[in-house]
């Protein structure tokens, strides 16, 4: 083999390893490079959109604020942060003005946290002699309390359940779970009067529950 020979495949070989080092040292690490900025990019650009949305989102109810603010003032007034007992006793003698009743007897005792019931086929039955769980949605919010209140009133009957009525859709959250009335004394016929003892919860929220469980 002649000397030019021998130069020729020299000069391909050479050639040769140029290519493989400058494609593995240069060229290679540029396109991953580029690669793996054009995957950035996008996750950049998905996470913008979604931001987007929420920006938007969140827009929207601040164009609305005021009602939602209305919104939250309500539900604060149907569940207060404290017992707020003066306004609720306002609130209940309004009631009972409202409807023509006379109100006899009325008492509230120690709060009770709130413990929302169990789906319906999972846990265990209540024990024998145990009342059933408060209605509920299955979670509560932490800090939900019910007081226990029982009261009397008396009345013509029609009046008696109207104030029932009115009592669970006032501005206070209250349940009536326990419903009892009897004739009065005075009074005959469609005119007599029917004195109704009453019993239910009202509804708090507190940092600091105390009491049982409300069953």
């Amino acid at each position: 083999m002649d000397r030019n020979r021998l130069f020729v495949i020299g000069a391909a070989l050479a050639m040769v390893v140029v290519i493989f080092f400058g494609w593995t040292v240069g060229v290679q690490p540029q396109l991953a490079a580029s690669v793996a900025a054009a995957e950035e990019t996008k996750a950049v650009q998905a996470s913008n959109a979604s931001q987007a949305d929420v920006l938007s989102v969140l827009k929207k109810d601040y164009a609305n604020i005021g009602t939602l603010q209305a919104q939250r003032d309500q539900l604060r007034k149907a569940v207060p942060a404290g017992t707020d007992m003066s306004a609720f006793i306002d609130e209940l003698h309004a009631v009972v003005v409202a409807h023509g009743v006379a109100l006899g007897n009325f008492a509230v005792t120690e709060g009770q946290a709130y413990v929302a019931p169990k789906a319906a086929g999972t846990g265990a039955a209540a024990p024998a002699g145990t009342t059933a769980p408060a209605p509920g949605a299955g979670t509560a919010p932490d800090g939900l309390v019910l007081m226990p209140i029982q009261l009397a009133v008396t009345g013509q009957y029609g009046k008696v359940l109207d104030f029932v009525q009115g009592l669970q859709t006032g501005t206070r959250l209250v349940l009536v779970t326990t419903l009892t009335t009897a004739p009065s004394s005075t009074g005959a016929g469609a005119g007599r009067d029917f004195t109704a003892q009453i019993g239910g919860f009202a509804y708090v929220l507190s940092d600091h529950p105390t009491g049982r469980p409300a069953a």
